[in-house]
């Protein structure tokens, strides 16, 4: 199951570093028409970039369908939580969760309807056709509804696209998703010294031991937890909790 949901992430997180390019180019085609960052026109780079985002866009949408059926039907312990330490986790509906899913599934499917109908439409993107073999299905698919019909499904990708990051954006600082931003610096500034090695304590002239109040965590610290993704993977290794104790790492 593990094994699965690490694939899940990494086409998920990987999937979004390569569509970056396709972000860029959807938003700017809101003031130039046909706008493609330099290099990466058809006769270029821009070939072999189509045929990844094609591959990509449906790998995504693949571990997106993995992840809501983990969240809506098999219910792992490990994102709803270990009773009775996380029974917390356990009560909530995890709405927030799915949201973003369907967030990044919309995504998606409005980038395969803009190209799709770009294909239907627009003749002088015919050399765009043998790099894109998903579009190209989407493409035969809108052509049924004629030329007029595409371009309409085409534009209505193109909002749903760039509407959806949006908002999507505007939600990571409230959600626990915000780990999207704090990932990478928090990731730059980890220590160097080996993994789960720990500070040493003065016991002699200690004036507090361990942490009860949150301005006895150090900025990295603070910056860990705001970096917490809630996969429970310390949970699930914390003897702790797997004995049965109230304690649970992923409640800070």
């Amino acid at each position: 199951g593990d094994l699965v949901a690490g694939w899940m992430h990494f086409f998920i997180f990987w999937g979004f570093a390569i569509l970056a390019i396709q972000v860029i180019h959807m938003f700017a085609r809101a003031f130039i028409d046909e706008f493609t960052l330099p290099g990466l026109s058809v006769g270029l780079l821009g070939g072999p970039y189509l045929l990844m985002k094609d591959i990509m866009q449906l790998a995504v949408l693949i571990a997106i369908g993995i992840a809501l059926y983990r969240w809506t039907v098999s219910h792992p312990t490990r994102l709803y939580g270990f009773a009775p330490a996380e029974a917390r986790l356990l009560g909530e509906s995890h709405w927030e969760a799915k949201l973003i899913l369907g967030f990044i599934a919309l995504i998606m499917i409005g980038g395969f309807l803009y190209d799709g109908g770009r294909l239907v439409f627009l003749d002088h993107v015919e050399g765009e056709r043998a790099w894109q073999p998903f579009s190209v299905i989407v493409a035969g698919m809108l052509s049924i509804g004629g030329r007029g019909f595409a371009e309409f499904a085409s534009n209505l990708g193109w909002w749903v696209h760039n509407i959806v990051i949006l908002v999507f954006l505007n939600f990571l600082p409230v959600a626990k998703h915000f780990h999207v931003i704090t990932s990478l610096p928090n990731v730059f500034l980890k220590k160097l010294e080996p993994c789960g090695a720990l500070s040493k304590q003065d016991l002699e002239n200690a004036t507090s031991f361990g942490i009860s109040y949150i301005n006895q965590f150090t900025w990295k610290q603070i910056l860990d937890l705001y970096t917490c993704t809630e996969c429970g993977r310390c949970s699930s290794h914390c003897p702790a909790t797997m004995s049965g104790k109230p304690l649970a790492p992923r409640q800070l």
